[in-house]
């Protein structure tokens, strides 16, 4: 076939409105890619990784999404699941949140995007695999405890949907920290091992989720993912943390915090364990679950133009 690029593009995304103005996207689009291309309305929780694998058995060599976090992540998830190490993964901002395209420095112009798109240098990235009651990899975090609840409310429940951005997030907090009860269990990392009743775990390449530096150790290229946990944190101590995490001050000095780099991470509770990737909550059964680094795991177009 003639195309190498395929955009998949989820209608859903920044509160339904990347579907109402992706036509108006592509008649800017389409006269400026020099490559040839086409498009695919991916409508449906998981359904940007099935079209990201059907457009790569295709012979699609680029996919780019056009959404937010969830977005992404279908369509990483898919070029890993297909094991072609040719396919390259590109971005159009379309997000309510685009915290890992804000970390690599993604442009917001339009037409700045395509134009990274026509060069189409790529960098290999690092991820991180999560095996729960299901496999899933995280171009951004992976959680589990007070930020999986989070994400819960956001992408299943859907509360707050109508306030946009990050400022959302902090609200979904609040609530979250109210109802919060911790969880036993024992987390082995690397030759360590924590146990306690676990408030927040987070695991993740790069330093910022949506307001809050919760990894500012974390090296976005690196080999081994960035952790931050929280340990026995009562609700009042989690509601004070809050501003320490947007700042990113909090250091292992902070009684119950523990912050490191792992390899391999696994989790064993005496309940099943609410995990969540890049916003999607994805694992409700496992009681155990473990993450893994894979270095150089994805070639995404860089931002860097020469």
């Amino acid at each position: 076939m003639d195309q190498s690029i395929l955009f998949v593009v989820n209608p859903e995304s920044k509160g339904g409105k990347t579907g109402k103005t992706w036509p108006k996207t592509y008649e800017i689009i389409n006269p400026l890619l020099t490559i040839p291309h086409d498009f695919v309305i991916a409508d449906g929780i998981g359904s940007g990784i099935t079209s990201t694998l059907d457009g790569i058995k295709d012979g699609y060599t680029t996919i780019i999404s056009v959404g937010g976090e969830g977005s992404n992540n279908e369509v990483a998830n898919g070029i890993y699941r297909s094991r072609n190490k040719d396919v390259s993964l590109g971005f159009i901002k379309s997000g309510t949140a685009n915290d890992y395209l804000n970390v690599i420095n993604w442009p917001d112009s339009l037409e700045e995007q395509v134009e990274l798109i026509n060069i189409g240098k790529t960098i290999p990235t690092p991820i991180t695999k999560v095996n729960g009651d299901s496999e899933r990899i995280s171009l951004n975090i992976a959680d589990v405890g007070i930020g999986s609840s989070i994400a819960y409310m956001a992408s299943v429940e859907r509360r707050l949907k109508w306030v946009l951005g990050g400022f959302r997030y902090t609200l979904l907090a609040l609530l979250g920290i109210l109802k919060w009860k911790n969880i036993p269990l024992t987390v082995h990392l690397d030759d360590k091992e924590i146990s306690g009743d676990l408030t927040f775990f987070m695991a993740r390449f790069s330093t910022t989720s949506g307001e809050f530096k919760v990894l500012p150790h974390a090296n976005t290229w690196g080999d081994k993912m960035a952790y931050t946990i929280a340990m026995d944190f009562k609700k009042l101590k989690m509601l004070r943390f809050m501003k320490t995490l947007k700042k990113g001050e909090h250091t292992e000095e902070i009684d119950g915090i523990y912050m490191d780099y792992a390899s391999k991470i696994d989790f064993n509770a005496e309940k099943p364990l609410l995990f969540e990737v890049d916003g999607e909550p994805f694992s409700y059964d496992s009681s155990k679950v473990s993450m893994e680094a894979i270095p150089n795991a994805l070639n995404v177009i860089s931002t860097t133009k020469s």
